[in-house]
């Protein structure tokens, strides 16, 4: 190649491992595989490596991990959490161990080998024997604070006998049995499948309500002591005896030795690696002495004296007989490949997800077609590309459905998604659809539950919202554990809920891409369910918060003749779909607030609500078109952006004082 060549391949590989980092990091929704990511990384690292005249510093080969989300605090990590560099062969692991020798001057070392987690890489931080932070790696200096969920892992230590501040280092991972459950679970609720059991880990660490970050029974392993002004230990391998005496849960799967001795068990792991309970995806090789550790250092992206050992994926050919089509409780439609039943990966596979529309384009797989197999994370099958030189001459372009193929609703495009849009009826969604229905912020059902909608749809009584305004007291009353009183609160709650207005039903409709914000939105510029059906999309689209996609769906819902059906049913048995609400003044016409940090006396919603009924506009995102940020304790990246941009930050006091509203007591002493 010559230069203008190099340079565009060079700027060609930056942006697919941008991308991935985005997607495996941040979104925990990887879109290449971990061999495609390292040889994209292979090629990019001996192309700067031969042309350092073209490297930068924010080149991919120099960053380490992701960005910090804006759903978290950042946590500033006393030391830099770094990656490994890799080896992909037994060759590349005598080649590091030359390295090694060579730097300090020894003609013999001692390496500990440790299994290298399928998981999310978390710093845990105690003082005084109490731990007060959980961050995650982030981008090595600084990680999301995740505390509130690291308290959910049940094996981690709340509590620890060792005196002043001690840091360790550690993977959180899901096991194997937890891992195919919850794709189980996520699969007939419709939800995207996570690809491996490290981002099903991140995604749950990464959860704003930590009582989801419980139900997926997260585990640990601990490696490392980052920081401690208390313990003495000279040797990895003695660090890891000492967090397991100090109550943490370590590998007890390592082993010391020469690089033979590492390569030896290296060996035996790619065979015994798919009997282990969770999945690992390669070997961490450490120089086991810390004096030697030190000697040799970092460089500005990973240790010196680390690297990770690389297991090569298994691979298989096998047929595609069909795609199928299935609806989750959600409405998402999943494509699903019916495979040639083959063996892999120590397990017989038979079917693989294709994820959605565009990932099957992308891959041109068709029925009929040969494909290579792989186990992504040695857990979940995917397909890596399709042997087109044996495809059939009969294959046909897959053509994704246009209508629901368990209601006959029409599907709407939703990003990367397809979805039914028979929400109401459709019996694949039907109890899912039922309990946002009666939710609190739709029509706010009190004690009409989720369990009670499914005991209901399961006696026959609801198929329809229609069906419980139809409900009646002796309908109850006669279910096992449900008496008269029971009857006649939940009829008296119903009746209740008829006069919630416009915005809530609209919401409890469950449209997609309409939340509850977009639904009082909607409410207030068209104040009757009759003006809003016979909106154009000229009209929706001049609503400034409502885009092409919005008025899309809204359109494609109200043409459905079903969903009409069941509004004009609702309206007779007497819901009122006007909206009748007034804002308490106009002080804030025109501004638009973001709300960052924590209230004392207030939560998140009740403070969007006083925006919106002052005339204001709350949004999620800081940009130049903000007016204020109403910053509280802990702020977090918003703060920073705002005063990048030269926002206007107010606090609590400030802004009641705009809308005429006395702080509650006993709320801020500063």
């Amino acid at each position: 190649m010559n230069i203008k060549e190099i340079k565009l391949r060079i700027e060609e590989l930056r942006k697919i491992l941008e991308k991935a980092n985005a997607d495996y990091y941040e979104k925990d929704m990887p879109t290449i595989t971990d061999s495609e990511y390292d040889q994209y990384m292979k090629e990019l690292l001996q192309l700067e490596k031969d042309n350092p005249e073209l490297i930068s510093q924010d080149s991919p080969t120099k960053i380490v991990g992701g960005k910090v989300s804006e759903k978290f605090h950042s946590y500033r990590h006393r030391y830099p959490l770094l990656s490994l560099g890799n080896a992909f062969s037994y060759e590349d692991l005598r080649t590091f161990d030359n390295r090694v020798k060579k730097a300090l001057n020894k003609a013999d070392v001692e390496y500990i080998a440790e299994l290298k987690i399928d998981g999310l890489s978390i710093a845990l931080i105690f003082k005084d024997g109490l731990l007060i932070v959980g961050a995650t790696r982030g981008d090595g200096d600084s990680g999301e604070n995740v505390t509130h969920n690291i308290l959910k892992v049940e094996d981690i230590p709340k509590t620890i006998d060792v005196a002043g501040e001690f840091e360790v280092r550690g993977e959180v991972f899901m096991d194997n049995k937890t891992f195919d459950d919850l794709n189980e679970t996520r699969l007939n609720e419709g939800l995207p499948l996570f690809r491996n059991p490290r981002n099903g880990a991140a995604g749950s660490i990464r959860q704003l309500n930590s009582d989801v970050t419980r139900e997926r029974h997260l585990k640990s392993f601990i490696y490392e002591i980052t920081y401690s002004n208390v313990l003495d230990y000279k040797k990895q391998s003695d660090a890891i005896k000492l967090l397991n005496n100090n109550g943490f849960n370590t590998n007890e799967r390592f082993v010391l030795g020469n690089i033979e001795d590492i390569i030896e068990f290296c060996e035996k792991l790619v065979v015994e690696r798919n009997n282990l309970e969770y999945g690992i995806d390669g070997v961490v090789v450490k120089v086991n002495s810390l004096a030697d550790q030190i000697e040799m250092g970092y460089t500005e992206k990973s240790p010196r004296w680390a690297i990770a050992f690389k297991f090569p994926p298994e691979q298989k050919e096998t047929i595609v007989e069909n795609i199928t089509i299935s609806v989750g409780r959600t409405g998402v439609l999943t494509p699903m490949a019916e495979l040639k039943e083959t063996l892999i990966g120590g397990s017989m596979v038979k079917r693989a997800t294709l994820h959605n529309e565009d990932y099957i384009l992308e891959k041109d797989i068709r029925v009929g077609d040969t494909i290579v197999l792989q186990k992504a994370g040695d857990v979940i099958p995917e397909v890596v590309r399709v042997i087109v030189e044996k495809r059939p001459y009969y294959s046909e372009v897959f053509k994704f459905p246009v209508v629901c193929p368990v209601c006959g609703s029409e599907v709407i495009k939703l990003d990367a998604s397809i979805k039914c849009t028979g929400e109401l009826y459709c019996p694949a969604q039907l109890i899912k659809g039922l309990i946002h229905f009666v939710s609190r912020d739709a029509m706010n059902i009190d004690g009409l539950g989720e369990k009670y909608i499914e005991y209901f749809v399961k006696e026959g009584l609801i198929s329809t919202p229609v069906d419980i305004y139809k409900l009646t007291k002796d309908d109850i009353s006669v279910l096992e554990g449900l008496g008269e009183k029971s009857a006649n609160n939940i009829i008296e709650a119903i009746e209740t809920s008829k006069t919630r207005g416009l915005g809530p039903l609209i919401y409890g409709f469950g449209i997609p891409l309409i939340g509850n914000k977009g639904a009082k939105i909607l409410a207030k510029n068209f104040k009757t369910v009759d003006r809003l059906m016979a909106a154009t999309s000229e009209e929706l689209l001049a609503i400034e918060t409502v885009g092409d996609k919005m008025a899309d769906s809204l359109l494609t819902f109200f043409k459905e003749k079903r969903n009409l059906e069941i509004i004009t049913d609702l309206k007779y048995l007497g819901i009122v779909m006007e909206d009748d609400t007034k804002n308490l003044s106009e002080d804030l016409v025109g501004k638009t607030f973001v709300i960052t940090g924590s209230f004392p006396g207030y939560d998140r919603k009740e403070l969007t609500n006083l925006v919106e009924l002052h005339g204001g506009k709350a949004s999620s995102s800081v940009s130049k078109k903000t007016s204020f940020v109403l910053a509280g304790n802990e702020p977090g990246s918003k703060l920073t952006k705002a005063r990048e941009l030269g926002v206007d930050v107010i606090e609590i006091k400030e802004f009641l004082k705009k809308i005429g509203e006395r702080q509650v007591e006993d709320g801020y002493n500063n």
